[in-house]
This record gives C-alpha cells, sequence and structure tokens, in this order.
C-alpha cells in the first residue's frame, strides 16, 4: 500500500506498476486505510494458497518435487505450471474446475 500526500496519475500508475496494491492520497480516510490493508492481507494470502497450490500441481503431474520448485524462477515456475494445467485439460478436467 502506497501512501503519499502527492501523487497525480502518474505517480499512481508508476506505484501501481510496481507492485503496489493500492495508492492512498493522504491525508488519509481512517476507514478507508483499514478496508485496504484487510483487502491487501486477504489478496495476499489468496496469493499464498495459489502457490501452494501450483507447487503442487507442478509435483503431481511433472515430477518435479517442492524444493526443486521452489529454486526455479517465476519463468520457469510459469512453464512447469501451464504443463500440469495442460495436462488436466488433456484428461478433461475443465479449466474452471482447477
Amino acid at each position: 500500500i502506497f501512501l503519499s500526500a502527492y501523487g497525480d496519475d502518474d505517480d499512481v500508475i508508476h506505484a501501481l506498476s510496481n507492485g503496489a496494491y493500492s495508492f492512498i492520497k493522504k491525508p488519509i480516510d481512517r476507514h478507508i486505510f483499514v478496508l485496504n490493508v484487510s483487502k491487501a492481507l486477504e489478496y495476499a494470502q489468496h496469493k499464498r494458497l495459489l502457490y501452494c497450490a501450483a507447487k503442487e500441481l507442478v509435483t503431481i503431474f511433472c515430477k518435479v518435487n517442492t524444493g526443486e520448485f521452489e529454486k526455479l524462477n517465476i519463468n520457469e515456475q510459469n512453464k512447469l505450471l501451464d504443463a500440469a494445467l495442460g495436462i488436466l485439460r488433456k484428461k478433461g478436467v475443465e479449466k474452471d474446475a482447477v
């Protein structure tokens, strides 16, 4: 969450493009801040759960153990995940069910 007393549209775009969950201009409304923190924590939890599910899919379908998966860079992890999802699709599992 990026907090700033300044912030034109370019600043907001730059912050969000570089990984900020949200951009809040000062003065801060307490309720908006609490809501943003709550939503950011929820997002982070979902992201962790998706990562764990991805590791499990890759381990099952691509015969890569968890330790090996974690050592790979994000592009290599994504390639393995795509391969695992491709295997599921070939087996007739719908994309929405995954």
